[in-house]
């Protein structure tokens, strides 16, 4: 089978479980998929790793902070980070990463990344730095996978 057959069934396949799982758990099934060969907990660390270094921050403050300002710019990051990444819930997120008894934060920081408008200077830095982190964690993912595969 030729490479573009192959990849014409992948799509087709793809487009097949939509339709009879939905988008959410199909994105789901995928990932669970791709990071099956390590811990999801190894990766959220790694993402907390990353932007405690990023805004010198402890990864208590970053977890059990209220603060404003970068403090809540690297809480929203890491929100997006773990919805984005690792397809976490936001619930999920919420209550059992970061404690908190309602959803709409990580909900509302995960809109604002979707929305965000680059022509302003302070979402164009957030969005920087959001991309600098993913793709840290990306290349530590990708680390991992070959190490299995090794």
């Amino acid at each position: 089978m030729s490479e573009t057959k192959k990849i014409e069934q992948l799509f087709e396949n793809i487009q097949k479980g939509v339709k009879i799982l939905g988008v959410d758990a199909m994105n789901k099934s995928i990932s669970n998929i791709l990071y099956a060969d390590y811990k999801q907990d190894d990766i959220i660390e790694y993402i907390f790793q990353c932007i405690c270094d990023e805004y010198r921050i402890s990864r208590n403050t970053l977890v059990r902070g209220t603060g404003r300002g970068e403090q809540a710019e690297a809480r929203r990051i890491a929100w997006c980070l773990l919805y984005n990444i690792l397809n976490l819930k936001l619930s999920f997120i919420s209550k059992r990463i970061f404690f908190y008894s309602d959803h709409m934060a990580v909900y509302r920081a995960i809109g604002r990344l979707k929305r965000i408008d680059t022509k302003i200077k302070t979402e164009r830095e957030f969005l920087e730095k959001y991309e600098k982190i993913k793709c840290k964690v990306e290349n530590k993912i990708a680390e991992l996978q070959n190490k299995k595969q090794d």
